[in-house]
């Protein structure tokens, strides 16, 4: 038996892949094929991970740079010192008037409770969220002094969930909203029924008139803030001629409280008679 010599059977060259096939003499009949395997692959694999680097980096020092301003914005706020503010500050006055009461609104619902919370949610909202609905639904019973007339009556309304947003924007994102109708005691303040099937609120159409007999004097007297909190103490005095106030309404200082949320955002936490006077 002669032995051969192995034999190049084809050699395949080109920019991108280099091919030999060479026939292996092991018994005659194997054939071995050599690929050396594209740089491109590679180039793009490498390209890839580069780019997820330089993303994760991106945000990484996106963020940083968000916590480091908000530090570096907020620090004389959140300072462990307590610190006075002044009283025609933004800060201040913008915190003060979203809580701050009329004498009918105290007369009406004298506490900060689920019902006052709604109202002021309301009160607080910019103008262009209100809309003219219908009286569709709306059931004069459930709110007293409020009518709705489809025939003559083209309500103002919003939307539920425009409540929802200023609600927690004034006490905070972790509350559930209680919904319900809108309306201070035995007043014409509010007057807007909530319509669960509509999600809508509709303020209908008010047929008595409120009096003011008794006065009130309120000014802030001091802000200040201590780490994340702020506090307002304002001064009340209700007055009213010829008669006596209402037991409930107390003159002296109160003091509302107001902490930093993770957002950024302060809210409301506690309105307290802090010194009472007669």
């Amino acid at each position: 038996m002669n032995n051969e010599e192995p034999k190049i059977i084809e050699t395949v060259n080109n920019t991108s892949q280099t091919t030999n096939t060479t026939n292996n003499t092991n018994n005659g009949n194997s054939v071995i094929v050599y690929k050396k395997v594209s740089n491109k692959a590679t180039i793009f694999l490498l390209l890839v991970i580069v780019c997820l680097f330089g993303a994760c980096y991106y945000f990484n020092k996106e963020k940083n740079d968000t916590i480091n301003y908000y530090k570096n914005a907020y620090s004389p706020i959140n300072s462990s010192e307590e610190k006075k503010l002044e009283l025609d500050s933004t800060i201040v006055l913008t915190l003060y008037n979203r809580v701050k009461t009329t004498v009918l609104e105290d007369i009406a619902n004298p506490n900060i409770d689920d019902n006052m919370k709604r109202y002021l949610s309301y009160r607080n909202m910019s103008s262009d969220v209100l809309y003219s609905s219908n009286c569709n639904l709306f059931k004069t019973s459930s709110i007293k002094n409020f009518v709705c007339n489809d025939k003559n009556d083209t309500p103002v309304a919003f939307g539920e969930d425009d409540l929802i947003l200023k609600y927690k924007e004034i006490f905070g994102e972790e509350y559930i909203v209680p919904h319900g109708n809108i309306q201070l005691g035995n007043t014409c303040l509010g007057g807007f029924e909530y319509i669960a099937e509509r999600k809508e609120y509709v303020q209908g159409k008010c047929n008595k008139v409120d009096k003011e007999l008794i006065k009130v004097d309120k000014s802030l007297l001091s802000a200040t803030s201590t780490e994340n909190n702020i506090k307002l103490v304002e001064s009340v005095r209700y007055y009213k001629a010829g008669g006596d106030i209402p037991e409930y309404l107390k003159n002296g200082e109160y003091t509302y409280t107001f902490r930093l949320d993770k957002n950024y955002n302060y809210i409301f936490v506690s309105k307290e008679l802090t010194d009472e006077r007669g």
